[in-house]
């Protein structure tokens, strides 16, 4: 695993710790599945400002699906 795939899976075990205590004190645990649905998805909705002004299109939204770094394999 390169440095940066390392620095990703860090991160990925802090959130998830953090999830973790956070669905402790809460009594609808759903909030916290549907939150780790989201950030953990395999993949993410990236803006791609370039693209958008590049079209001149500043006032509306180009999004590309691209690799989640904080998704791991189950």
């Amino acid at each position: 695993m390169d440095l940066e795939a390392q620095i990703w899976h860090t991160i990925s075990d802090l959130i998830e710790a953090k999830l973790d205590q956070i669905e402790q004190t809460l009594t609808d645990s759903e909030r916290v599945a549907n939150f780790r649905d989201i950030i953990f998805a395999e993949k993410i909705d990236y803006k791609c400002v370039t693209t958008m002004r590049l079209e001149d299109e500043a006032d509306y939204y180009t999004y590309v699906q691209v690799d989640n770094p904080l998704y791991k394999s189950k």
